[in-house]
């Protein structure tokens, strides 16, 4: 949907003849308008997720494999750690969200959204499970990071907009919905306790207005997390960076996990126990925790 490759493409052509090209200006009415169409598209959005959360839209592998696992998409997911390179020190450590923050920011070029813009770059968006009815999504936190008050508009950057709030087949959007999440803790030198996330990751069709693949997760930190610091890094900088590495690593292994087992979703099979749902994933997480602190062994890392 909003490719960075897309972006440049765009720079690039409007460096092609800049005497074609009728200069960027402010437009705060299309700016307005496309934040209001933003807001309206993710209240729809929001009561899709709550209904999965909620246990009305659930996975069901008996609709088979979600056909969306073979783009590109969430191609990118399959291997964690190939997101990004492995010094990058977070991307995926996104804030509880506040209200406040629902304005976009002020005039700076990253606002208090930072995080949840960078992972709405690739469609992704992650919230808590109290969150789901109030915090906004990839697409909305992609338009209001493009729609601030210093922004200018020419041609390409308002068809770039427009195009983007367009209800087409292409445009879905992904979400990691933590129902539980237990941080990962270094024990001593090189030494990892693995961290553990469960909840739901969901994919969001903005033409169909619903949930359309589904997959219940309960993921475990990877066995080593890599921080480069500075030669003047104070202690207090360094354990934030690794504390921000090792949130991100964990949410990085739950949507993995998320992507790899995504299937159709559907409403819940009227013969299904009643209890299976919606709480299953809270519940899985609340186990696989209670085994993690029962005295599994640490696993070995690089938690300098």
């Amino acid at each position: 949907m909003r490719p960075a490759y897309l972006l440049a493409a765009l720079a690039l052509v409007a460096c092609d003849d800049k005497s074609k090209t009728p200069p960027a200006k402010a437009d705060p009415g299309f700016a307005a308008d496309a934040r209001k169409r933003a807001d309206e598209q993710d209240a729809v959005r929001r009561a899709a997720i709550a209904k999965a959360v909620a246990g009305e839209i659930v996975p069901r592998e008996d609709l088979g494999e979600c056909p969306l696992k073979k783009s590109f998409a969430l191609e990118r997911y399959q291997k964690p750690k190939s997101i990004l390179p492995a010094e990058t020190l977070a991307m995926y450590d996104v804030p509880k969200w506040d209200p406040a923050r629902r304005d976009g920011g002020s005039d700076d070029i990253l606002g208090p959204n930072e995080k949840d813009e960078m992972a709405a770059i690739s469609d992704m968006g992650i919230e808590q499970e109290a969150e789901v009815k109030d915090k906004p999504g990839p697409k909305w936190f992609y338009i209001y990071g493009r729609t601030r008050p210093r922004d200018t508009f020419d041609e390409g950057s308002r068809d770039l907009v427009n195009r983007t709030l367009e209800a087409t087949k292409e445009n879905v959007d992904y979400e990691l919905v933590i129902a539980k999440e237990m941080l990962p803790t270094i024990k001593g030198p090189g030494e990892l306790e693995p961290g553990i996330v469960g909840g739901w990751f969901v994919a969001y069709d903005h033409s169909k207005k619903t949930i359309v693949c589904a997959a219940k997760v309960v993921a475990t930190s990877g066995d080593s997390v890599n921080v480069k610091h500075g030669p003047n890094d104070s202690e207090k900088t360094k354990q934030e960076r690794r504390d921000a590495a090792m949130l991100s690593d964990l949410r990085e292994q739950a949507i993995a996990q998320g992507v790899k087992n995504l299937v159709i979703a559907g409403p819940k099979p009227k013969l299904e126990a009643a209890d299976d749902e919606p709480r299953d994933a809270s519940a899985d997480a609340a186990k696989a925790a209670a085994k993690v602190d029962g005295g599994a062994p640490p696993r070995r890392g690089s938690g300098k």
